[in-house]
């Protein structure tokens, strides 16, 4: 997945708001849905060309403005707006141009600059609606900060899962424990994105370790929005369930109940990732099936991707049609597995 927030600012002006702004956002979303920093643009690249590829991957875009945010000076003395290469100015012009949702963060007290005192491609700025922040008020007006931005995310996310879908991709909804190695899953994931497949997984965080063109194929739960319905729908929405199994999973409220609906599509493929658990230890329910066992030793071995693969799709082919919610178990979920 690219980058969806991206953040612009000046840090002469707001650097230390910017900073608590972004570690705000970043315990809410991840830090892999945010981009703040030019610090991370390539050596001897076109900065101008860069900055505004990485605007154009967002989905919105939040414009920090402080007491000196307009007036900011160079060495020289001039006015940093004036100049064409500003970093600020590049980013907020090529939002407004792309029509990007820019959202004016007004800090302690400052206002939106008047007309004239903008440069032409940055007018535009003045219809966008703002928030202001302030230290004394700073966690409830991210709140309100942080509300909207879900929503937006939402909104855009629904709209390109409809569009990918009519591409004929399928979903994996992988289901795992909470103490699973990252680097396991990381490795499971890539397996299955590189056999044509895209991923559902609880958080963000988890696919920390996927390269930027794989986490194109990743979508996630949201966090804020209601966890047991939108985990629920996730499941049922998608082609095959990967159902990795630990010993923490036997007392893990959520996995139990997309055990449930697994059980009812038939479209799941249960692994054991714990190699201390036997398929003679899991409820009885859940002994019919086959399981694969998965370890990270075993995983180094690529006939066990192909397999893998092969296993996934045969599940997606065999998927029935899902069942009304009244036929899902519902139980205590909460995030990551906790309940």
């Amino acid at each position: 997945m690219p980058k969806k927030i991206f953040i612009s600012y000046r840090r002469d002006d707001s650097a230390g708001h910017a900073g608590r702004v972004y570690d705000r956002l970043q315990h809410e979303f991840g830090r892999d849905v945010l981009f703040i920093d030019v610090d991370n643009l390539p050596l001897g690249k076109n900065f101008a060309r860069i900055l505004s590829e990485e605007v154009s991957k967002c989905d919105v875009l939040l414009a920090i403005i402080g007491p000196n945010w307009l007036n900011a000076r160079d060495e020289e003395g001039s006015r940093r707006l004036d100049n064409p290469h500003d970093f600020v100015r590049i980013e907020i012009a090529a939002a407004l141009q792309r029509d990007i949702p820019v959202i004016p963060i007004l800090l302690e007290g400052a206002k939106v600059p008047k007309p004239e005192q903008l440069p032409d491609n940055l007018k535009e700025l003045l219809q966008r609606n703002g928030l202001d922040v302030r230290h004394a008020s700073f966690h409830s007006d991210m709140d309100k900060l942080v509300r909207a931005l879900k929503g937006r995310l939402l909104k855009r996310r629904a709209e390109v899962e409809r569009a990918r879908g009519q591409d004929g991709e399928k979903t994996v909804f992988v289901s795992y424990p909470k103490d699973i190695a990252p680097e396991l899953l990381k490795q499971l994931g890539s397996a299955l994105i590189k056999g044509g497949f895209r991923l559902w997984l609880y958080d963000p965080r988890d696919a920390g370790g996927f390269p930027d063109e794989e986490l194109e194929k990743i979508s996630w739960q949201q966090s804020g929005v209601e966890y047991e319905g939108q985990r629920l729908l996730a499941a049922r929405g998608s082609d095959a369930i990967l159902f990795l199994i630990s010993s923490s999973t036997l007392e893990n409220q959520v996995q139990k109940n997309e055990l449930s609906i697994a059980l009812t599509l038939r479209n799941f493929v249960p692994c054991i990732v714990d190699d201390a658990l036997e398929a003679k230890q899991l409820p009885e329910e859940m002994r019919q099936f086959y399981f694969r066992k998965l370890t990270q030793k075993r995983l180094s071995d690529e006939v066990t991707f192909k397999m893998l693969v092969r296993d996934v799709a045969s599940a997606a082919a065999r998927k029935k049609r899902p069942p009304t919610t009244k036929n899902v178990t519902k139980g205590a979920m909460g995030p990551r597995g906790d309940s």
